[in-house]
């Protein structure tokens, strides 16, 4: 005979801080004889605790399809408790390892899905570690556009406005603008602005120079570093913001600050 305490018969409160404490041992077989003949006779009396009973039937049976141990191992069902009123307190301990387990698994089926849907964590950074990210990989554009149309559909199809340099400031006009080519913010693990950032990668007389075009009401308002040797031009253009990069360099050859975003217009309002 156990030192089992009984419960007496009763509607027992289905919250969950007053499960009927045998109801653990039940579920895992080690509830016996005259014990389990008492517990059984309880829950016929009792409709609450037979909810009681079903909830958690359900709970295990649910824990138990998404988390399965891998083959070849086994779980102990049950330990060898002495059942006195200090044990019927606690649940026992493999139980908790599985809800913990199956927490786990959720937790990190969450985070992969956030990953997946919303990609990396967005980073705002400063315009010198933009810059020097962009400086040390080349200044190397992940796409080019060899078309004013294609220029334009670019920034277009990403800001629902389009911009465009005039032809008669580019080199190949016998200007002093040279396109390189575009690169996305995200591929630099975070912008000045927003992950949606475009940057348009470009030489102005020998100097590379950076633009960054976005919504205007993504807006970070970018401030040039303390050191002086970033140049940081400002320019709203509709609903769009852009800011022109570019080391501080005092000579006779070096482009003007700011030329290449001031040259950007939209062909759309004109």
């Amino acid at each position: 005979m156990s030192d089992f305490a009984p419960t007496p018969t009763q509607d027992f409160p289905s919250s969950g801080d007053n499960l009927d404490p045998r109801i653990p041992f039940v579920l895992d077989g080690a509830l016996k004889n005259e014990e389990l003949a008492r517990f059984e006779a309880d829950a016929k009396a009792s409709p609450v605790l037979r909810a009681q009973l079903d909830t958690q039937h359900d709970i295990d049976r649910a824990i138990r399809s998404m988390f399965r141990p891998p083959e070849g191992i086994t779980l102990t069902t049950h330990l060898p408790y002495t059942l006195h009123p200090a044990a019927t307190s606690r649940r026992p301990m493999w139980r908790l390892a599985i809800y913990a387990a199956a927490a786990m698994v959720l937790l990190v089926s969450a985070v992969a899905v956030r990953q997946s849907v919303l990609g990396p964590e967005f980073k705002v950074l400063t315009p010198s570690q933009l810059f020097n990210r962009l400086e040390s990989s080349g200044f190397k554009p992940e796409f080019v556009c060899t078309t004013d149309d294609a220029f334009a559909h670019t920034i277009r199809e990403r800001f629902g406005q389009a911009l465009l340099v005039p032809a008669a400031k580019q080199v190949a006009s016998g200007g002093s603008i040279e396109l390189t080519g575009w690169a996305y913010a995200d591929g630099y693990n975070g912008s000045p602005i927003s992950p949606r950032t475009l940057i348009l990668l470009a030489r102005e007389h020998g100097q590379d120079v950076v633009v960054l075009i976005d919504r205007h009401d993504a807006d970070r308002t970018v401030a040039p570093p303390e050191d002086g040797t970033l140049s940081v031009h400002r320019r709203r253009i509709g609903d769009l913001v852009v800011y022109e990069l570019r080391r501080r360099i005092v000579s006779a050859e070096s482009g003007a600050e700011g030329t290449v975003a001031a040259a950007l217009f939209d062909p759309d309002s004109r």
